[in-house]
């Protein structure tokens, strides 16, 4: 350590600092830390590590980025101010006290705290709840409680999915899939990134698919994809990435909801007999989840609006009508 005190903060060698020793971490070491290696680069480190010298090293309390960024630079030495040796969970609180300030807990740093402090800091579960998942925004009860110490234990390959895009219910979910089918599930997501609720949907489709097969037949969810056509689709660049995925949908639907096509087919022709005129909207439920269908209409003189009249009368009089509601 250097003898050379300003203002509290010690220029200490960055080889006296224990790389290996990650007590008071809570992000993965595989993190991304491009965007603050471009800021060190630039500005350099603007705030100190803080440091425990503790009989046998000097470890890492706060600053884990700056440290890991600093040694991918190159630095020979860092800023770093001292703590006291002491109660390590006090020392852990700080240290998560300061990130939840900061604003910078993701779903799986969350988890992998409160695992921490569960597991190795030896905090009660009632502890947990009533101090430590209200510091972290985290619903204090026992089913959030479990779900994050779930999270905290899932494989790295989902792990750095949820740091990245993927949902916790997502992810949580995944787990019960093999290696390579999670693998599949998350490309696609990437590629088309899907939220929430997109997420949820092809995940339950292909899900649904796969309990159609025998038990342990071996087939991968990535077989769906091929056999239903939706590869095919995907690979349809003509097609804008939303619309590509619209249509990746209902091929898998209609594989897995074998007269869905057939009805939609039908649907179709029925609305043609039906001769609607472009001034009126009839929207259907889509993959007829719903028994409501929606109308609207536009018009610019009470003639037009007369004659929309007339036709919805003809319409409700219809049997391609009758035929159309009976199928939702």
């Amino acid at each position: 350590m250097s003898e050379r005190p300003i203002q509290n903060i010690w220029d200490v060698p960055i080889e006296e600092i224990n790389a290996s020793d990650r007590t008071f971490s809570i992000r993965p070491d595989w993190a991304d830390n491009r965007e603050l290696i471009t800021s060190i680069r630039d500005v350099g480190i603007l705030n100190p590590l803080c440091l425990e010298n503790t009989s046998t090293s000097k470890r890492v309390v706060r600053g884990f980025r700056r440290f890991a960024a600093a040694r991918h630079l190159g630095f020979r030495s860092l800023p770093c101010m001292w703590l006291p040796c002491g109660d390590e969970l006090q020392l852990f609180t700080g240290a998560l006290w300061e990130n939840v300030i900061g604003g910078r807990l993701s779903e799986l740093e969350k988890a992998l705290a409160i695992f921490k402090l569960l597991k190795y800091f030896k905090v009660s579960e009632e502890e947990a709840l009533n101090r430590f998942l209200p510091m972290l925004d985290v619903r204090p009860d026992r089913f959030h409680l479990q779900r994050c110490l779930t999270a905290a234990q899932l494989p790295e390959d989902l792990q750095r999915a949820l740091y990245g895009f993927l949902e916790l219910e997502m992810a949580l979910s995944l787990s019960r899939w093999n290696a390579a089918d999670r693998a599949f599930f998350n490309a696609v997501v990437q590629r088309y990134q899907l939220g929430k609720n997109k997420q949820k949907e092809l995940f339950t489709l292909l899900d649904e698919l796969m309990a159609l097969k025998e038990p342990g037949s071996g087939v991968l969810r990535e077989a769906f994809w091929q056999e239903s056509g939706a590869a095919e689709v995907d690979r349809d660049e003509r097609l804008s990435p939303s619309d590509r995925y619209v249509r990746v949908i209902k091929k898998l639907r209609c594989m897995r909801y074998p007269n869905l096509s057939n009805s939609e087919e039908r649907l179709h022709d029925l609305r043609a007999e039906l001769k609607i005129p472009p001034e009126i909207q009839f929207n259907t439920p889509p993959f007829f989840e719903g028994n409501r269908i929606a109308l609207s209409c536009s018009f610019k003189s009470p003639g037009e609006l007369r004659g929309i009249a007339e036709k919805l009368a003809e319409i409700a009089e219809s049997q391609e009508l009758k035929e159309i509601l009976e199928m939702f």
